[in-house]
């Protein structure tokens, strides 16, 4: 993992935290084992369900297997959600259920699911309103750590993450870049590229947001698939 792309998650959990401690409420940062630290806070505010977005990569699936097993152990429902991805690894596969091995048939499937089976934009502000856990009752929690702590390093030079950054990016190559992508895209000397990969690496923005975007622009939504 590079310093680059830890800069911007620790960008996204301060930004995040900032956004929730604006509505009354705070992020709660851990740090040590996941299992252990989220047993713990489940039971310190008294949380009875725990909803996470499914990772497909290999440390992401051992981790989550060992914290839902942690949790559940201790009386704490769990529930897997899609999120990172726009359709899940068993849904665009071959007839007999096998994964594709060349792009260009599963893109022709891929392409057709999504406008067959497309999937809404979550309204999340709206739907967290009187939700959220008041800052009180989550008490003090850690400082959002600086890259060094890992032993990676920070810079002015690598890309800054957040909700609000990535969608200012996400419209300005909307209107000045999208409609173009597919002729400008392969000349280095040109900004042609939305730059948003970062900020889909962090959970900045969502998939579903870009995929609905590039719905005017068919060689960027190629590029996402």
């Amino acid at each position: 993992m590079s310093s680059a792309i830890v800069q911007c998650f620790f960008d996204a959990v301060a930004a995040l935290r900032d956004d929730l401690r604006a509505r009354g409420s705070d992020l709660a940062v851990l740090c040590g084992d996941p299992a252990e630290e989220l047993v713990r806070l489940a039971r310190k505010i008294g949380a009875k369900t725990l909803f996470f977005a499914e990772d497909y990569e290999p440390y992401a699936r051992v981790r989550d297997a060992a914290v839902s097993a942690a949790l559940e152990k201790n009386g704490v429902e769990v529930r897997r959600h899609l999120d990172h991805v726009y359709f899940g690894s068993d849904e665009i596969v071959r007839a007999g259920g096998a994964p594709y091995k060349m792009f260009a048939p599963y893109r022709r499937q891929r392409m057709a699911a999504l406008w067959e089976r497309p999937r809404a934009i979550a309204p999340s502000l709206r739907r967290l309103r009187g939700k959220l856990l008041d800052a009180a009752a989550i008490g003090e929690t850690q400082p959002v750590p600086a890259p060094e702590r890992f032993g990676f390093t920070s810079s002015t030079r690598y890309p800054r993450c957040s909700e609000r950054a990535a969608h200012a990016l996400l419209a300005r190559f909307a209107r000045d870049g999208l409609e173009d992508y597919g002729k400008r895209r392969d000349f280095p000397s040109l900004d042609a590229t939305s730059h948003l990969s970062p900020q889909l690496r962090a959970g900045t923005i969502g998939i579903r947001t870009c995929v609905e975007a590039a719905k005017g622009g068919p060689a960027w939504l190629n590029e996402l698939v």
